[in-house]
């Protein structure tokens, strides 16, 4: 790639990135811009005064390279540190100050890439305190690859307060967000038929495992108590480091359940701006006669103005195993039956209660819980198949069956019933999960 860099190139790279970000964040108010919990604590000002302290050590190593000099050695697992460092200091700046330094450290950073020689700046392995790497790489790091990963994250906030519902489900929610790992999603091919396959190759199904011709350790079973992208993806990291597109063999890819299969596929295409969400509910094709306790992905096609139901974790074993009749990326929705649905066909007759479940675990009261399970989803919460004891989910719970024919209706009504769905959500609080669930 050193070949098909300029000097030139990186400062117009640059510079692209950064005025994008700045005509994200320019509409926003005062209030916005000082608003923390945009990015962990960090407010929209904080994450402007991140991306500037970073430009601001890249021009002090531009301007040691130009000298001929080696900059002081750089620990990468002290990242996290010098950001909160950043952080402390810079909290209290004032706004203006930010805004100004985000335009002066433009002029800064090219000043300083034009004053290191074409061969120090372009060639690999030219010095050796970077090792393998040309210096443009770490100006890239530091601008035009860096700004967008924070834009995102501005983006993601701004989308949970928008009125529609395409926006909003095309970001990540506290479960899917990737975070640190974002750049790794980078690298997926895009499109359901093209991820799909991607899932597969990372993630075996607990109770499909033997299946396959593999027995699950004990102690790897509690895998699929990770709850957030995040986490499983550290896990992946761990048993296979390879790029995630890269299928693993059956003994490293992370043990987890239909749900994960779900969650991880609405991750990879709400990072590619492709409206998507989990659906609690019931799947009719795994028992006769039966409608089983699954989880599935929701897409929205464009083409076709549409949502999508795709079952990521029906490979060509299980297609088969199961004699699927139907293509996995087109459920038919009397294949999957939303939660919603489910509960309107018992509560009219159309079903008996009892044919809805999981082992030994059936009736309306299961129905009931995966009907707040899909309106936690539908709110981008996708929480454990098990998860429990909070709010509506308590043993101690009352039926509210007048507020479940309402939720039933609103989570089968697609987009009209956003807003009201929405509304609900944020105003009881028995709907709201640990928080520390958002980071297991």
């Amino acid at each position: 790639m050193a070949e098909e860099m300029t000097k030139a190139k990186l400062i117009d790279l640059a510079q692209v990135e950064r005025e994008r970000f700045m005509e994200l964040i320019q509409p926003l108010s005062q209030e916005q811009m000082l608003q923390p919990g945009v990015q962990g604590v960090w407010s929209v000002k904080d994450i402007a005064a991140h991306l500037i302290a970073w430009e601001e050590r890249m021009a002090l190593w531009l301007d040691q390279a130009a000298r001929g000099e080696t900059p002081a050695p750089f620990d990468l697992s002290t990242i996290d540190q010098m950001n909160e460092q950043t952080y402390q200091e810079r909290k209290d700046w004032p706004l203006a100050k930010v805004m100004a330094d985000l335009q002066r450290v433009s002029v800064r950073s090219a000043e300083c890439i034009r004053a290191v020689s074409d061969e120090d700046l372009l060639t690999p392995k030219r010095l050796a305190w970077l090792g393998q790497e040309p210096l443009w790489w770490l100006v890239a790091a530091n601008t035009f690859w860096h700004y967008p990963s924070h834009a995102r994250a501005v983006r993601t906030w701004l989308a949970e307060a928008s009125p529609d519902p395409l926006e909003y489900y095309a970001y990540p929610g506290p479960m899917t967000n990737p975070r640190r790992f974002g750049h790794l999603f980078d690298r997926l091919p895009a499109g359901v038929d093209k991820l799909v396959p991607v899932v597969q190759g990372l993630l075996v199904h607990i109770y499909w495992a033997e299946r396959y011709g593999l027995q699950v350790p004990d102690e790897r079973k509690q895998e699929v108590q990770l709850r957030s992208v995040v986490a499983k993806r550290a896990r992946i990291r761990e048993l296979d480091g390879r790029p995630l597109a890269e299928p693993r063999p059956l003994e490293r890819r992370l043990v987890n359940n239909c749900r994960d299969f779900t969650v991880l596929l609405c991750a990879m295409l709400r990072h590619q701006g492709v409206p998507a969400r989990a659906r609690c509910g019931f799947g009719a094709y795994f028992m006769p006669e039966h409608y089983e306790d699954h989880w599935v992905c929701e897409y929205w096609r464009s083409d076709e103005g549409r949502w999508v139901l795709v079952d990521a974790q029906l490979d060509e074993l299980q297609h088969d195993v199961l004699r699927i009749p139907f293509d996995p990326l087109d459920v038919p929705r009397d294949q999957f039956i939303v939660a919603g649905q489910a509960w309107q066909m018992c509560r009219t007759g159309q079903a008996d209660p009892d044919h809805f479940g999981i082992f030994d675990m059936h009736g309306l009261w299961f129905v009931r819980g995966n009907l707040i399970r899909d309106m936690l989803a539908l709110n981008k919460v996708e929480i454990l198949p098990w998860d429990g004891d909070f709010g509506f989910l308590t043993e101690s719970a009352p039926p509210d069956h007048e507020l479940m024919d309402r939720l039933a209706a609103w989570t089968t009504a697609g987009n009209e019933a956003f807003a009201q769905m929405r509304a609900l959500y944020a105003q009881d609080q028995r709907l709201h999960v640990p928080v520390e669930w958002y980071n297991t």
